[in-house]
């Protein structure tokens, strides 16, 4: 597994030196820094504004050939990731958030502790392009080895792509309402409505995979690892898993992963009584499709941006009850009907994102939530509550 794919949180120096080591040019999508460079900026904006790509800071390159010829590494110090993160986050519009790992290494053996590092900046094809330098307004690409400033016509280009991806993902919306709308019937019912929660996750680059007895088994295991999972059934257009009552043989859970790489899941709201719901279970389920779907989508190479959207169905009158009970007095103590017949809510994130700040992308979806039946709750006391849905999951 190369630098380009391999999990950013487990890339280590030994992986640096064995990529150096096959000596690969610097091209479209490489490019390689002996020091911390000063326009920094300038290449993630040509990075993301063509295909994506990968600069190592620390590695000295050939002049001529331009290939790597040593690691220099740059002095380790605290704080070069966030260094990096502030670079891109503050110089450029709109801002742009890469992946980034700082990897020590000992510059000898006769030393007790590491000394120097190389940093890995990974930068995914924008989906927003074009991107341009605060400071200069300036639209970089990447030309082969080079960044170059953009003329007219290809800034033209990249506003065309944008429209274009956004063609794309409102075609796999689409797909997604046709899978959805095929599967709720199958649900049983509750006072004559379907009441359903649905987490929807989607990259904003569209993938093409080909499905086989690998790719399936890959999925059954990390769809298996959210719930159990009875069945699954190849189509067309990917592949869906269904759990089933054992007694009734109904649809208890539902999963869809698509040849675009929109992966789907619609489960019944747990329901004591017709007129209360726990939507908790949402947050406990969606914490677990995020950590599931970072091991899917680093598995067939996509590194992008990851569009999150969770919908509570047909909630209008209905009372939410709580899952942590707690003995001193709370919102949950006197349920509050909700009054809106659907909970929309949901963002956009990078895999480094999810993984760092899943905590984060919780809370605001679980704050959604509760706006949604008329309850507010502290920081405090709803970082307490997260806390104990996350260190519980079922």
């Amino acid at each position: 597994m190369s630098l380009f794919t391999k999990n950013i949180g487990e890339i280590q120096f030994s992986d640096i030196s064995n990529f150096v080591g096959i000596r690969l040019r610097e091209d479209l999508r490489l490019d390689y820094k002996e020091d911390f460079p000063t326009d920094l900026a300038k290449t993630v904006i040509a990075f993301a504004n063509t295909a994506g790509g990968i600069i190592l800071i620390g590695v000295k390159a050939n002049k001529n050939t331009n290939q790597p010829e040593a690691i220099p590494g740059i002095p380790l110090s605290a704080g070069l990731e966030e260094k990096v993160t502030n670079i891109t986050m503050s110089n450029i519009e709109p801002p742009i958030s890469p992946e980034v790992k700082a990897c020590p290494y000992k510059s000898n053996a006769g030393l007790t502790q590491d000394d120097r590092a190389v940093v890995v900046i990974r930068v995914s094809q924008s989906d927003i392009a074009p991107h341009s330098d605060l400071h200069s307004n300036a639209i970089w690409i990447r030309n082969h080895s080079t960044c170059n400033q953009a003329s007219l016509d290809v800034i033209e280009r990249l506003l065309e792509r944008r429209d274009k991806g956004n063609l794309l993902r409102e075609g796999m919306e689409q797909e997604a309402n046709q899978v959805a709308t095929s599967a709720l019937p199958g649900f049983p019912l509750r006072d004559g409505r379907i009441r359903y929660y649905e987490i929807r996750l989607s990259p904003l680059y569209p993938l093409k995979i080909t499905f086989n007895k690998s790719t399936d088994d890959f999925l059954r295991e990390q769809i298996g690892s959210i719930c159990s999972i009875n069945e699954a059934s190849l189509k067309l257009g990917g592949i869906d898993f269904i759990s089933r009552n054992q007694t009734t043989n109904r649809p208890r859970r539902f999963f869809s992963f698509s040849r675009n790489g929109f992966l789907i899941h619609i489960e019944p709201l747990e329901m004591p009584t017709p007129d209360e719901v726990y939507a908790e279970r949402v947050i406990q389920i969606l914490a677990k499709m995020l950590r599931a779907s970072v091991r899917i989508y680093e598995h067939f190479g996509y590194f992008g941006r990851l569009s999150v959207q969770v919908l509570v169905g047909d909630v209008r009158g209905m009372k939410l009850l709580s899952l942590i009970p707690r003995a001193e007095a709370n919102p949950f103590d006197d349920p509050r009907t909700c009054q809106e017949d659907d909970i929309r809510t949901g963002g956009s994130y990078s895999l480094n994102e999810i993984k760092i700040d899943e905590t984060a992308i919780l809370g605001s979806v679980y704050n959604d939530l509760l706006r949604g039946f008329q309850i507010a709750l502290e920081n405090a006391t709803l970082t307490w509550r997260l806390n104990n849905l996350v260190s519980h999951l079922p």
